[in-house]
């Protein structure tokens, strides 16, 4: 449900920018998009989040499987993509939009954290020392590697 929030809300920014900014302009819309980084990075990463909220239910999920996964991966992209928009967007005072990528940064280090960084350092067998020490992590698939 977030994400289908996350679409509305990038959804009526953009109305806000075809209606008030450029009252219809089809032309003026095409040659920002083209001239204007910020611009063209925030309507990529509005494409990128139709198929999201098209594919949001659980039919579609069922119907596209292990696809479904894969497809919504596109999730950490458009975050970066609508940080690094505001960022471009802002004239000035870049504090705001620093806020948001420390938290993007935040949120997506403890993701890789977690699916990557869970090293424990454990004993072998009994009467092991200090110096015998193994490094175990969990792999992709979730179980235990040993290095």
């Amino acid at each position: 449900m977030l994400g289908l929030f996350a679409f509305a809300y990038v959804t009526l920014h953009f109305l806000n920018y075809l209606v008030l900014d450029q009252t219809f302009d089809i032309a003026g819309i095409i040659e920002d998009i083209v001239e204007r980084p910020f611009i063209t990075i925030g309507f990529s990463a509005l494409l990128m989040l139709i198929p999201l909220a098209i594919t949001s239910t659980n039919g579609w999920r069922r119907k596209l499987g292990l696809r479904w996964r894969i497809l919504h991966r596109l999730v950490y992209v458009i975050g970066i993509f609508a940080c690094w928009h505001f960022y471009w967007q802002v004239k000035k005072d870049i504090s705001e939009p620093m806020i948001y990528i420390g938290i993007l940064t935040l949120l997506l280090g403890l993701r890789l954290w977690k699916r990557y960084g869970r090293i424990r350092v454990i004993a072998k067998s009994s009467g092991s020392s200090d110096d015998e020490m193994v490094r175990q992590t969990k792999g992709p698939d979730g179980n235990l590697l040993k290095s």
